[in-house]
């Protein structure tokens, strides 16, 4: 994912301080390289203009709340009023909700074995905010720790090819070793976060793809009732001796056009055969489709059904010309969450 930059005035704003005050919480993380606290350039902020104001990333916008958390603790209830709308969320701390939204965006490598759930290498690299030779020490760290030891086949799994993937019991384990080996207070503090918040946001997560899947399942629904249960293209039925399969083909595929997924209008009843002869022609079903990929090829093998290209040259100026969306979101997972193959035992 691209990184996100969080404007000065738009944290100001959020964390209800003033200019002054940001300057000086700066001032006070930059002055001493070896405190508790760090701002780096490049990772935590970039500076945008030649008076050297900055914009700042999750993480240099969690080091400055965190900071600023830490100098008002004495205030007892200020937190709360951290809570804005820079992330939307219906409730938790500012903190947190950076922790949230970096989990929600590294997260695309979501899978399952069993009744566990696992994330690669990569994924865990970018929520903790680490390197991968940094995670490998931990891992290792935690591999031989008593109270916080990794287990395999259930904290990881060793996928020969693909590397190692953890679950979210081993990420758990993994932050409390992070947290015991880092020096700055706010990276002990964001890996804390993480730790003590990962299977509360991917829950989250995994209610968010059961429920936007149950919404495509339910476009697909609506679809095939207006078409009266028949092939839009042939116009062949199932009766109560013959049944014949209907599919309800995205004409804009669903993985690479996620917000057209659950749209009644981007989908199309045909036989499933049919179904399968377009895919074929495209060269399988992991294969991106448009609505101009099914036009020509209902010109190429259905010429004759003109009332048919009629209609999906009306549905061209309902969809419009919708941008490919090229980014892999674990949002877009289909649900069930796929299965992780595991290699071959030794």
């Amino acid at each position: 994912m691209p990184e996100v930059y969080i404007t000065s005035k738009k944290l100001i704003e959020t964390l209800n301080i003033n200019s002054r005050e940001l300057l000086n919480l700066e001032e006070f993380i930059d002055a001493d390289p070896d405190d508790e606290w760090e701002l780096n350039e490049g990772k935590d902020y970039k500076v945008v203009n030649d008076l050297g104001l900055r914009e700042y990333t999750e993480t240099g916008a969690f080091a400055i709340a965190g900071c600023l958390e830490h100098q008002r603790s004495a205030q007892k209830g200020w937190f709360q009023k951290l809570i804005q709308k820079l992330i939307q969320t219906t409730k938790g701390d500012i903190r947190k909700v950076f922790v949230q939204q970096k989990i929600l965006n590294n997260s695309s490598s979501l899978v399952q074995n069993n009744d566990l759930y696992f994330l690669s290498t990569a994924d865990v690299v970018a929520i903790f905010e680490t390197r991968p030779d940094y995670l490998r020490k931990i891992s290792e760290l935690a591999k031989r720790s008593d109270k916080t030891i990794l287990v395999k086949n259930e904290d990881y799994l060793d996928l020969m090819d693909k590397g190692i993937y953890y679950s979210l019991s081993g990420l758990v384990k993994l932050a409390k070793v992070f947290a015991q080996e880092l020096t700055q207070k706010n990276r002990r503090i964001w890996c804390g976060d993480v730790g003590e918040n990962i299977n509360i946001y991917v829950k989250d997560i995994l209610k968010q793809i059961e429920s936007r899947n149950d919404a495509i399942e339910n476009a697909i629904k609506q679809a095939k009732t207006k078409a009266g249960r028949k092939c839009q293209v042939t116009g062949v039925k199932g009766d109560k001796i013959q049944k014949v399969p209907m599919a309800g083909h995205h004409l804009y595929s669903k993985a690479e056009y996620p917000h057209l997924a659950a749209c009644v209008d981007n989908i199309i009843c045909i036989a499933n055969d049919l179904h399968n002869d377009f895919h074929q022609y495209m060269g399988g079903f992991d294969k991106p489709c448009t609505l101009d990929d099914f036009v020509t090829f209902i010109k190429c093998y259905y010429p004759e059904q003109t009332a048919v290209l009629t209609w999906l040259q009306a549905k061209k100026l309902i969809l419009g010309t919708p941008q490919q969306d090229i980014t892999k979101h674990v949002l877009q997972l289909s649900w069930p969450i796929p299965q992780l193959a595991l290699p071959p035992a030794q």
